[in-house]
């Protein structure tokens, strides 16, 4: 409109200051010089194109700990059960459900190590 100024007629009107350590300033100008932009639109494009990564809190970090200690947990019991079961040469109906316990079991950890995989990258 005329009679204004331009940081009158700016889109972004909010402004955040940030403190970074010397090696996360140093990370984010790395990314901005390889991308070809500058740091404020690095930050930009995180969160208009990347916000479905998962950002790890302590929190969420000690409870994919937790499920990680279960299932380690669930897999001494499978192994367990698995020896008793040759032992009595236990029927086909144990055995099967039984390998449909490590099968679940086994899908489980991947889905959790995949996660753990993911968050370690945003460390």
């Amino acid at each position: 409109m005329p009679g204004q100024r331009g940081s009158e007629t700016r889109q972004r009107q909010v402004m955040y200051t940030i403190r970074w350590s010397p090696e996360e300033a140093q990370r984010l100008e790395e990314i901005a010089a390889a991308s070809g932009c500058g740091k404020a639109d690095v930050l930009r494009r995180l969160i208009a194109y990347d916000h479905s990564r998962i950002i790890p809190t302590r929190e969420l970090t000690q409870q994919i700990a937790a499920i990680g200690n279960n299932l380690n947990q669930i897999a001494r019991s499978i192994n367990q059960l698995r020896a008793r079961a040759d032992d009595r040469a236990a029927s086909s109906g144990t055995l099967s459900q039984l390998q449909k316990a490590e099968g679940d079991f086994r899908h489980a950890y991947d889905e959790i190590v995949a996660i753990r995989t993911q968050m370690e990258n945003w460390r």
